[in-house]
């Protein structure tokens, strides 16, 4: 593959849309996409550690949109009718696609890569080490994972979009303490992340499993997590300057008015025990798991607080039957 030559006739197509009628120029664009395709080319690149981009390659991707004919393709169920067609031989390439996620070509996606639903444009590069190699799964429990998260949501606050990130949520096979060391530290990081949303709060094995237990405590761990998001107050009602100076050393804020005013502005847990052994001990010494699993069993016991109306429910079972009989 001569580059140059590619560049060169690319950038001077670009510049002047009739050399398209030309046969090789025409060529040119359509080789450098293969090339994209392949992952041969790049659209940008790392070079001794700065960041370079191949502004002629952009230019082939824009070409290609002049010389390609919008056509209708179908996959399945699915109908598109667009210029550019769906990435093939995604198994051959070593690429797991989870539906209903969509690659386009001209998008090069590693091999070991994990496409979750969503969308690979024309032109992007997906690395591999999306998930733990050794197991070939999708892991909830990699840091990486939340380095990944936090830089998502900081590319989404600059442009003003709405973001998630993963909370409360561990690589564990049932509520154990796996599950709780890693849905802690998952549902600090995820808020840390200033994600708009908290994303699947009790998740077990991957997004394999739930349950009512990690769901509700779960929950309990997001509370504590956005509490800890509060900012610190440093106005003269926070700093409460004058009050320090009216109680004096020795002295007592227990019964102030100011006290009292600000009390419940602390975060109080509902499942987290909190107080001197000998109370929780009088009080039954339940573990953390016993009082997870009466307030799930509370919660169950409940009313809905939600129905679906007989319209809506006809309409789901419908849509279930048929997935059923489609298998």
């Amino acid at each position: 593959m001569d580059v140059a030559m590619l560049e060169s006739r690319v950038s001077a197509a670009y510049a002047d849309r009739t050399l398209l009628t030309d046969g090789g120029t025409r060529s040119a664009v359509l080789l450098t996409l293969a090339a994209l395709d392949r992952g041969d080319l790049r659209v940008a690149e790392k070079r001794e550690g700065q960041w370079v981009t191949h502004a002629w390659v952009k230019q082939a991707i824009l070409l290609y949109f002049v010389l390609a004919e919008t056509r209708t393709f179908h996959v399945g169920p699915f109908e598109f009718h667009d210029k550019v067609p769906l990435k093939k031989d995604l198994a051959a390439a070593g690429v797991r696609l989870v539906p209903p996620g969509v690659i386009r070509y001209g998008a090069h996606v590693e091999a070991g890569a994990v496409v979750m639903p969503g969308y690979v444009n024309i032109g992007a590069r997906v690395g591999s080490g999306t998930m733990d190699m050794r197991t070939a799964i999708e892991v909830f429990g990699a840091p990486e994972l939340y380095l990944g998260n936090a830089a998502a949501c900081d590319l989404c606050h600059f442009y003003g979009l709405p973001s998630f990130a993963y909370a409360a949520v561990s690589d564990a096979k049932l509520l154990d303490e796996q599950w709780a060391a890693e849905a802690g530290i998952s549902a600090v990081l995820g808020a840390l992340s200033r994600a708009t949303l908290l994303h699947d709060v009790g998740y077990l094995e991957a997004g394999l499993q739930s349950s009512f237990e990690t769901i509700v405590l779960g929950h309990e761990l997001v509370r504590y997590a956005r509490a800890l998001m509060h900012e610190v107050g440093v106005d003269s009602e926070s700093l409460a300057l004058n009050e320090i100076a009216a109680v004096g050393p020795g002295g007592s804020f227990a019964g102030r008015p100011h006290a009292s005013a600000h009390q419940e502005e602390f975060w109080s847990p509902s499942l987290f025990e909190r107080g001197m052994f000998d109370n929780w001990q009088a009080g039954g010494a339940t573990t953390l798991r016993e009082r997870v699993r009466e307030r799930s069993e509370a919660l169950r016991n409940e009313p809905p607080a939600f129905t679906l109306d007989d319209t809506a429910r006809r309409a789901v079972d419908e849509v279930l039957a048929e997935r059923k009989e489609s298998r």
